[in-house]
């Protein structure tokens, strides 16, 4: 027998309750919803940014932020909009400055500070890295790149006498080794040699150390 559905021509699989002779999937819609027609879908509304004079809407159906106001909170603690000259200490510890105007900005106006210290005080150009005395320059890519090296690894402290020019590879491999002496520099050695490379990294050696 055809199913007793409007408009069906499926076979009848089996009778609802007391009701009609209906195919398994009307079966399913009376069992769920109660009626052969399925369930108007509600569209979702979504809500606008909650920040006066945004009119984006928000990320999610109930988030109060749109995409832009959401990560400037998530980055800098504040949805207002960047100020000229105000830092704040990113998600990843460096502390961040708002200087458009400065030479080694990116587009959207923002350097890390540490990088925005050491220019101003060393200029751009050429200079050499502190450790292995490779050339290196601001705006060059790779090997010749230049990177802020911090001698006592605090990204918060960006005083000039805490900062030095440095090629990728020695940064990377400094930032390694002074990791792995603070983990173990509960051993004596360890501990001058943790010691020793605060102090003056790129001029001790292990035989002086033991000394």
């Amino acid at each position: 027998m055809k199913c007793e559905a409007p408009n069906c021509d499926r076979e009848s699989r089996s009778r609802y309750r007391d009701g009609p002779l209906v195919c398994g999937l009307h079966y399913q819609r009376l069992l769920q919803h109660g009626t052969f027609d399925l369930p108007k879908k509600t569209e979702k509304v979504w809500a606008t940014c909650s920040i006066d004079g945004c009119d984006n809407p928000s990320r999610s159906v109930a988030g109060t932020y749109c995409e832009k106001h959401y990560y400037r909170q998530y980055k800098t603690g504040t949805t207002d909009d960047p100020v000229f000259g105000r830092t704040y200490v990113a998600s990843h510890g460096y502390v961040i400055s708002y200087s458009p105007a400065h030479p080694i900005s990116c587009k959207a106006g923002t350097l890390y500070q540490h990088r925005q210290v050491l220019y101003d005080a060393i200029g751009g150009g050429e200079h050499h890295c502190n450790w292995c005395a490779q050339a290196v320059e601001w705006s060059a890519k790779g090997i010749r790149k230049l990177v802020v090296d911090h001698l006592d690894n605090d990204k918060e402290n960006n005083t000039i006498e805490n900062l030095v020019p440095s090629c990728h590879a020695c940064n990377a491999t400094r930032g390694l080794f002074m990791s792995w002496v603070i983990k173990h520099k509960d051993d004596p050695f360890l501990s001058r040699l943790f010691t020793a490379a605060n102090d003056n990294a790129s001029a001790f050696s292990c035989d002086e150390v033991r000394g």
